[in-house]
């Protein structure tokens, strides 16, 4: 769990509105697990998309995805279901995974596909041309980190 320096919280969001503040923290790393829970997840948060939006892109935070928290920085979370090892349904109500959700701070468009393989391409290739836009590819022990790109 990650604890403000500033705070003596083990919380991960202040009560306060220290949250938005350029001081609150220097890293937020986002890891891997199944990818429509974090989903689910952010959007639901009592921050809301657009308070982890905020979260993820305040002045001096560096962003760090890994797997699914890759996944969620994108401008779509519907890569997870190329490989099937994410299941959808443990999330309750309608979403229509292929092309809409995350959270958009990994550029205009741009998607990202962790754990990726040669043998994926074809499938990559086929979510591009389908809609699913520019996807950033994020090879076995590789993660993405906001204003750098993939650091493996």
């Amino acid at each position: 769990m990650y604890a403000p320096r500033t705070s003596s919280s083990t919380s991960l969001v202040p009560d306060d509105d220290t949250v938005y503040g350029c001081n609150w923290h220097d890293v937020l790393f986002v890891d891997g697990g199944n990818t429509f829970y974090l989903w689910d997840a952010v959007v639901n948060s009592r921050i809301g998309l657009e308070g982890f939006k905020k979260l993820a892109c305040s002045k001096g935070t560096t962003y760090v995805g890994v797997s699914a928290g890759a996944i969620t920085a994108g401008e779509r979370v519907g890569t997870a279901l190329i490989k099937g090892w994410d299941d959808p349904n443990v999330v309750e109500g309608h979403w229509d995974w292929g092309f809409e959700g995350g959270a958009g701070i990994g550029g205009d468009g741009i998607s990202f596909f962790p754990h990726y393989k040669e043998e994926w391409e074809g499938k990559v290739k086929e979510w591009e041309e389908g809609g699913g836009g520019d996807t950033v590819r994020i090879k076995e022990g590789e993660c993405w980190v906001n204003g750098v790109g993939i650091v493996g």
